[in-house]
């Protein structure tokens, strides 16, 4: 028996008041009790449920909402990567943390395209330098073979033809170096070959005669661009 002033609550929250059709709801405030919403459950514990299974869900779906980090050093991209030289990785994902953030990638997002894109480099570095050391290879025997222990001054007599080239195309001798040792381009077993044959070919004409007579030797320059004229 409820003491005077008070209702009495059945296990679902609803409440007794003597009779008629009292709702559980009927106490609640004029602007709650008024919603609808309020009216499709059919007590209190049914609405705090209802409550906890939103905020669960709701919980769920932020955790899957894509997060975009404020800042490009915020994605913390790896600055090292197996095969590949430390300093083009440190490189590479500075500037593709860059890209990462202008175009809204989220960390997981940039990290697993960096790292295909850092796989593919390596992969097309090591296919690369295994067909350098094929041609190097085939490059030693053709010399050893055609020129047997006068190869290496054979190369070295490639070098020095090539030299003479670029010079005779206004570039010193100096800069002509530096840009075969600094791109590796001196090493490449094709250039080798073409510079030894090249060095066949003039070797015995780099102080050839003018057929006009005089004795007038000519350079290298000269002869294989018989249409230069000195002074242009």
């Amino acid at each position: 028996m409820a003491e005077d002033g008070q209702q009495n609550l059945n296990p679902t929250g609803n409440t007794e008041q003597g009779g008629g059709d009292a709702k559980w709801y009927d106490s609640l405030p004029d602007d709650i009790k008024g919603n609808d919403a309020i009216k499709g459950f059919d007590g209190v514990e049914s609405l705090a449920k209802a409550h906890l299974t939103t905020q669960a869900q709701l919980a769920e779906l932020q955790a899957k909402v894509p997060v975009v980090p404020g800042k490009p050093e915020e994605y913390g991209l790896p600055d090292k990567f197996e095969g590949l030289p430390d300093d083009f990785i440190k490189a590479e994902s500075a500037k593709f943390a860059n890209f990462a953030h202008k175009n809204g990638l989220t960390k997981e997002q940039a990290l697993g395209l960096f790292q295909a894109m850092a796989a593919d480099e390596r992969d097309s570095l090591t296919a690369a330098e295994a067909e350098i050391a094929r041609a190097a290879k085939e490059t030693e025997a053709m010399l050893v073979k055609e020129y047997g222990d006068k190869k290496q001054e054979k190369v070295t007599a490639g070098a020095k033809a090539l030299v003479k080239i670029a010079e005779g195309a206004g570039i010193k001798a100096e800069d002509f170096t530096a840009m075969l040792n600094a791109t590796g381009i001196g090493d490449n077993p094709l250039l080798i070959r073409m510079s030894v044959k090249l060095a066949d070919l003039i070797s015995s004409d780099v102080f050839e005669r003018s057929f006009t007579g005089g004795g007038v030797e000519r350079t290298t320059a000269e002869i294989l661009y018989p249409t230069m004229k000195k002074g242009e």
